[in-house]
């Protein structure tokens, strides 16, 4: 039985859930989060990817929010500022009366466990007390006459924000990283551990600062990381095709080309590239092939695309694959394996890969099957794509929070940068570490909290999802990774044993 006092917001009494019908508006006016530092600046600080401030205020749609408001609700946005990212989460925070309409109260609040149009994403619910405690932050004003005691968190994941939603710090609260506690000791050793691993200047075992002012090797990171990171890898493509420049690229190939409408290699298709583009789902090919970006220099096809069938589908569509310049790939499953079969019959000068975590650098991982069973083990992680393109002839250019761009060592682009040198890998383990700062969804706020309340709740054992990150973070941590590569294996198919995958370090 569903309950509605308005038509935005829905309690769901069989499947536990509330659902907001404006939960995209917490969505709205994103863009990648800009990263360069401020040339002149102060040098950067190891200490300042601890950055970590947060601030509510309400959703960006006035009308919404004054209508939820004489409902005794506030439609409003968990924003924050991290190093070198703005992020934010949508909060929808209840009265006593506006709970006591629905059938609920402070206790049976905490039941709720779903939220958002499709109720697909996780939502909490925490004590206006109990949020502002760990947060550091609630919402003052009165709504339809009485204060808030509760909200209900969208905690699955963040919506990457606008930098300029977080110019002014002093507007936000300083709190601690949900992730500081874990790495007490910083990143000094474990980014030491890695530049040992490919030779890099060492000094009594650890690496040095280049300058050897005494500068920490997690600073000099920080600092390299304008080098690698990017807010949107797209902005590369004026390197290889300058603006200033007639040339065009000629072909690209994109697997999992979605429905063509926000993809990394978008800018190649507004300056005219043709090629092969392909993908799985039918809905989405369907709007491809009704959308502005068909062209009879373009083939939009449906279908599934495996290692065994690229020869033959490489033979049945050669005339768009004759001149292919770039390569991206992003079907989140057998990325990893299909790449490597197309580059035994391309040789484009870039390519581009989706980089998924799944497992912390240094741990090469990729999935080996189609099926994951509905699990997000899909794809591959930054340490494979390095190796298994580096072997190949590939250099990471750039990458941003999902997407990473390499380019072929003897391509122009490639020799006019250091792409192999001490200060370039350093600036991939610093964005690495970026992407890793702000990865965490915001239930990892009220980590503690939750899962006490689900101790005391006893309803369940803990799956192996559930001590996933605790486990990660320890891998991370090892000083020599292959001594816990058993570990690893074993949980993975200890969880499942029947998802094919290559684990190596």
């Amino acid at each position: 039985m569903r309950i509605c006092l308005q038509p935005w917001i829905c309690y769901c009494r069989r499947s536990l859930c509330i659902v907001s019908l404006l939960s995209t508006l917490a969505l709205l006016e994103l863009g990648q989060a800009a990263a360069a530092p401020a040339g002149g600046g102060p040098r950067v600080q190891g200490e300042d990817m601890w950055e970590f401030r947060a601030k509510l205020m309400p959703a960006p749609d006035e009308a919404a929010y004054f209508a939820l408001a004489e409902a005794g609700k506030a439609l409003l946005r968990l924003v924050v500022r991290s190093w070198r990212a703005c992020q934010g989460t949508l909060v929808i925070g209840v009265t006593g009366g506006s709970l006591a309409q629905v059938g609920l109260d402070m206790s049976t609040a905490h039941t709720i466990r779903k939220c958002g149009n499709s109720m697909a994403h996780r939502c909490s619910f925490h004590e206006a007390s109990v949020f502002r405690t760990v947060v550091g932050v609630a919402w003052e004003e009165d709504v339809a006459g009485e204060q808030l005691v509760g909200y209900f968190l969208q905690d699955s994941f963040w919506a990457q924000l606008d930098l300029e939603q977080c110019s002014d710090a002093a507007s936000f609260h300083p709190m601690e990283h949900p992730l500081r506690a874990s790495y007490p000791q910083g990143f000094d050793l474990w980014i030491s551990e890695r530049l040992l691993d490919r030779g890099f200047l060492v000094e009594d075992g650890k690496a040095v600062a280049a300058d050897g002012d005494g500068h920490s090797i997690t600073a000099e990171a920080a600092e390299a990381t304008s080098q690698v990171c990017s807010d949107d890898v797209s902005e590369v493509w004026d390197l290889f095709w300058p603006p200033e420049r007639p040339e065009t690229p000629k072909q690209i190939v994109i697997i999992g080309c979605g429905s063509l409408s926000s993809e990394p290699t978008g800018p190649l298709l507004d300056r005219g590239a043709g090629g092969l583009f392909i993908d799985a789902d039918r809905r989405v090919i369907r709007m491809a092939l009704a959308g502005p970006r068909v062209a009879p220099h373009r083939r939009i096809l449906n279908s599934t695309v495996s290692v065994g069938s690229v020869p033959r589908l490489l033979r049945t569509h050669a005339p768009f694959v004759r001149d292919v310049e770039v390569l991206q790939v992003d079907i989140d499953t057998v990325d990893g394996p299909v790449v490597m079969k197309l580059l035994e019959f391309l040789s484009p000068r870039a390519v581009v890969v989706e980089v998924r975590n799944f497992l912390p650098f240094p741990f090469r991982y990729a999935c080996l099957t189609t099926d994951t069973k509905g699990l997000a083990w899909g794809g591959a992680n930054l340490a494979y794509w390095l190796y298994e393109l580096g072997i190949r002839g590939y250099r990471l250019l750039r990458m941003d929070s999902l997407d990473a761009v390499f380019v072929h060592h003897d391509d122009p682009v490639a020799t006019a940068a250091d792409l192999t040198g001490r200060r370039h890998f350093l600036g991939t383990l610093g964005c690495y570490v970026r992407n890793m700062l702000k990865e965490r969804p915001p239930a990892a706020l009220f980590r503690d909290i939750l899962r006490k309340q689900q101790e005391e709740a006893a309803s369940s054992p803990a799956s192996p999802a559930d001590n996933w990150s605790d486990l990660w973070r320890g891998w991370f941590g090892a000083k020599h990774p292959h001594g816990v590569l058993h570990e690893a294996w074993g949980n993975l198919t200890a969880w499942r044993n029947d998802i094919p995958f290559t684990l190596s370090s």
